[in-house]
C-alpha cells in the first residue's frame, strides 16, 4: 500500500524498502534473545482452565473445574465425549459445588498437583479468616489401584472419543459401537473423590459454608421447603441442604455414571 501519486513500480518500491534495512516481525523474533516462560507469562493475560483427572490408559475421566471464585464444577467425560447417564434422561451431567460465602472482589485461589506431577489436585480458597483446602483425585470404585486392576481402554475406542477423531471404515465404526456397549457395562467404574476442609485462621469463631456437589444439568426444580430436587417426571433425584456448617470437613464421591 502506498500513496495515490506514487509512480514507482513494484520492484522499485521493494528495493527502496530493502535498502532501509528494516526487519519483518519474524526477523525481529529470530534476532531477539531467547525468551523464558516467566518473562512471557508476565506479559500475558492470566487464564485458567479445568484439570482432567483420571487413570492411565483409561478414557473415563473427570473434568475438574476448580473454583475461580467460590463455585466449582465436575464433569464426567469419556475423553472428549461428555458422559450420558441412563438415569438422567441419557444426557450429559455436571456436578456443581461451592465453598465460601460467594463471589469476592479479589480472587486469590490457588491450585497445584501433588509433587507438581502426581494426578492429585490440591487447591486453596481464602475467604478472610476461613481457609478452604481442597484435595481431589480419581481411583477405582471397588478395587485397589494397581497395574493389574487398571485394565485401561481399547485403543480404537479411546481414539474414537478423542479430539478430532475420524473413523475411516465401516468395520471400525461397527467395532467401536461394540466396544462402547461393552465399556459402559463394566462392573468396575472410576470415581472422583473430593475432600474439602475449612480452617479458621482468625481469633474469633466463624462460620464455614459448604455446598455439596449435586447434578445441575439438565434443569431441575428444587422445592424450597423440603430441599428435594425433582425432574419433569416428578421423581425425586436428590436432597440438598442449604444450611450453613460449622468449621470442619466433608467428603463427596462423584460417580462417572448413575
Amino acid at each position: 500500500m502506498t500513496e495515490a501519486g506514487d509512480d514507482r513500480s513494484f520492484e522499485q518500491i521493494s528495493n527502496d524498502i530493502r535498502g532501509k534495512g528494516l526487519q519483518t516481525a519474524r526477523q525481529r523474533i529470530e534476532a531477539a534473545e531467547e525468551e523464558d516462560f516467566e518473562t512471557a507469562a508476565a506479559h500475558t493475560r492470566p487464564t485458567s482452565c479445568p484439570t482432567w483427572l483420571g487413570l492411565g490408559r483409561d478414557f473415563r475421566i473427570f473434568e475438574f473445574d476448580f473454583p475461580k471464585a467460590y463455585k466449582g464444577e465436575i464433569r464426567p467425560r469419556l475423553h472428549n465425549t461428555k458422559t450420558p447417564l441412563p438415569n438422567w434422561d441419557n444426557q450429559a451431567v455436571q456436578y456443581s459445588f461451592g465453598l465460601g460465602r460467594g463471589g469476592m472482589c479479589i480472587h486469590e485461589n490457588t491450585r497445584h498437583l501433588e509433587d507438581n506431577v502426581l494426578p492429585i489436585v490440591h487447591g486453596t480458597i481464602p475467604d478472610e479468616d476461613i481457609r478452604y483446602d481442597v484435595t481431589t483425585f480419581v481411583t477405582l470404585e471397588k478395587s485397589p489401584l494397581t497395574a493389574r486392576a487398571n485394565t485401561g481402554t481399547p485403543c480404537l475406542l479411546a481414539y474414537a472419543n478423542g479430539i478430532g477423531a475420524r473413523l475411516f471404515t465401516e468395520a471400525q465404526k461397527k467395532k467401536t459401537d461394540e466396544l462402547t456397549a461393552e465399556e459402559l457395562k463394566r462392573d468396575e467404574q472410576v470415581v472422583l473423590f473430593m475432600r474439602a476442609e475449612a480452617t479458621n485462621t482468625g481469633t474469633m469463631p466463624r462460620y464455614a459454608w459448604f455446598q455439596s456437589a449435586f447434578p445441575c444439568t439438565p434443569p431441575v426444580d428444587i422445592a424450597a421447603r423440603s430441599g428435594h430436587m425433582t425432574r419433569k417426571t416428578g421423581s425425586v433425584r436428590t436432597r440438598i441442604s442449604a444450611s450453613s456448617a460449622s468449621v470442619g470437613s466433608t467428603a463427596r464421591r462423584c460417580p462417572n455414571r448413575n
